[in-house]
Order: structure tokens, then sequence, then C-alpha cells
């Protein structure tokens, strides 16, 4: 999506017909263009949420939302795969936080348990970005009802991939005690994030988050980029289909492809052979994953052929038996 002609053409065009480089300031002040509010209704519209909250990235849009929501008093329970954005929010709140075995609803609620009495935010994401796994979000809703907890959800690698029409792994939950994160720099293939919620939490985080009060607002363009992406989404469905059918192809159940080989020295060396040979392929290492996880992290898109595929797996059998 990122070099797609429809948007390229739309931006180029509203340049040309006068739109702003900048928002030229705090949206509180004078950075709040008609285009960001209208940008912010589409986005509410196309998710089925009260209201979204327009920021510049995906990690901005956790960090101001877990910096910011959660007070003192109140426990944070989170994954322990989530994402640096999520972790540095979580670190800059008030509230406490504890962690939770990666997809163990069990030890979750053995927390819950521990922590009755209080308002209770959990914290995970749909599909982990190093991982490629899914979290179950419909038992996790489940628990957060029963618990009169909030469940925040980083969306970033199923917006515009996964749900019945693209809209994410969460798509058509009760959104009562669900808080969605989205960025628009992966599939959505432009860049910016978007926290979805009850029109309350967003209003409050309006009025109170300083990562938004204090921050130059997105540029105008962004939020046109961001709706004009969610169009295409909508009318090329063969996007999300072709790309599902290539994850299925290889093997995978999303298209983030982790290839773990344990220790930092052959990760390195298996990515440098492979760049050495054509492969854009990089080594992710400690502490972005945890120790003796030293991996190969391989993004399938829609560009990827069948041909090229077969050398991939080809590529990685043969990596694999000389890095065990």
């Amino acid at each position: 999506m990122a070099s797609h002609p429809r948007l390229r053409e739309t931006l180029a065009r509203a340049f040309d017909d006068g739109m702003a480089v900048g928002a030229g300031a705090a949206r509180l002040l004078r950075g709040n263009h008609e285009i960001i509010s209208a940008c912010e209704t589409h986005l509410a519209k196309w998710l089925g949420a009260e209201k979204t909250l327009l920021s510049s990235s995906g990690y901005q849009a956790n960090y101001l939302l877990l910096s910011s929501l959660p007070q003192r008093g109140d426990v944070i329970l989170f994954d322990a795969n989530v994402h640096a954005s999520m972790r540095d929010g979580i670190r800059a709140s008030a509230a406490q936080h504890f962690k939770f075995v990666h997809n163990d609803l069990g030890d979750l609620q053995r927390l819950i348990r521990q922590h009755r009495g209080v308002q209770i935010f959990i914290v995970t994401e749909s599909l982990f970005s190093m991982d490629g796994d899914f979290a179950d979000v419909e038992s996790l809703l489940h628990i957060a009802e029963e618990n009169n907890a909030m469940l925040i959800i980083d969306e970033a690698h199923t917006t515009g991939i996964y749900g019945p029409t693209g809209k994410g792994c969460c798509e058509n939950l009760p959104r009562d005690h669900l808080i969605t994160v989205h960025t628009g720099g992966k599939a959505l293939g432009a860049a910016g994030g978007f926290i979805a919620a009850r029109t309350d939490i967003i209003d409050y985080l309006i009025n109170t988050a300083r990562p938004f009060i204090f921050a130059t607002a997105p540029m105008p363009v962004l939020a046109l980029a961001l709706q004009t992406a969610t169009h295409i989404l909508d009318e090329e469905t063969w996007r999300r289909e072709k790309l599902l059918s290539i994850c299925h192809s290889v093997g995978q159940q999303s298209p983030i492809w982790p290839v773990i080989l344990g220790e930092d020295h052959a990760a390195v060396a298996a990515a440098d052979g492979l760049q050495a040979n054509g492969w854009d392929i990089r080594a992710i290492r400690p502490p972005t994953v945890p120790e003796g996880t030293a991996r190969l992290r391989i993004s399938l898109n829609i560009s990827h052929s069948p041909e090229l595929l077969t050398e991939l797996q080809a590529a990685l059998a043969k990596l694999t038996i000389s890095n065990p």
C-alpha cells in the first residue's frame, strides 16, 4: 500500500491545491485542521467506535494512552511480550503494573484475583510483532467485562488485514470495555496512529494526555492519506485475501514469520549470509526479544511471488542446518 498510485496521486493533488505541509501548532491551539477532525470521524465510523484520536505515530498513540488514562491507585496487567511503546507508556503511568505470562489467561486471572477492588487495565496486542502469534481477544474481553476492567489492545499488525472486513481482530466486538490502538504505517501504507474508544475516554485524553496537548498536530496530509487508504482497502478486498493465501502457502499463521536461531551470533551470521545473497532479512536480538531467542524476522506481503517464496524456504533450510 505504501506505493499505491492512488495514495500518491491523492496526496500530490492535495498539495497542488494548497494544503499546508505542517499543522503549525498543537491541536488545542491552531493545529486542529478540519481534515484532521474529519479523518477522526471517518475512522470512528470505519471501526465502529464512538470516537477516535489521531496521533503522529502508533508509538505516540500507545504512549499517550497508557501514560495518561490509568491513574494512581489503578493497576495495569500487561502481556509479557507487548511492544516497547506500550511498555514505555506503562512505565510513565502513575498506576501500578504487573506482567502476566505471554498469552496465559490463567496467569492473567490470577493477577486479577490479587487486585480486586481497583480499576484494572489489561494490555496486550492482537498479533504480536516479534512472534507472529495471536491473542485470544474474545476471551480477554470476556474477562475484562466480568471484572469491570478495561481491555487495551494494540491492533498495529492486524488493522487492514484481519477481521471480517479488515478492521482488525477486534472488529465487531462490543466496545464498552475495549480500547484499540491502530497504526497507519503498516497495512495502511501511510503513517500515524489512532486510538478508538468510548467518547468519554477520548475526551479525557484530549484534556489530560501531555503527549497530545503539548505536541504539534500531525501533518494535515497524513489525515487525508489515512482516509484514502481505508477506502482503498474496503474496495480492494483481494489484497487481504492474497496476503492470507501467501501466509498459508508457507505454513505461517500471520505475515510475521520468525525464524528463531537462539544466540545472537547465529542470527547475525544468518542475516549477513542471506543479505550477501540478495535477501533483505534482518537479525532481531535482545533486548528487542528475550535472551536466547535471537531470530530472523520475515514480513510477508503481496508482492512476494510463489517462486520467490520457494527460493526463500530453500535458503532458510540451508541456513538452519548451518546455524543449529
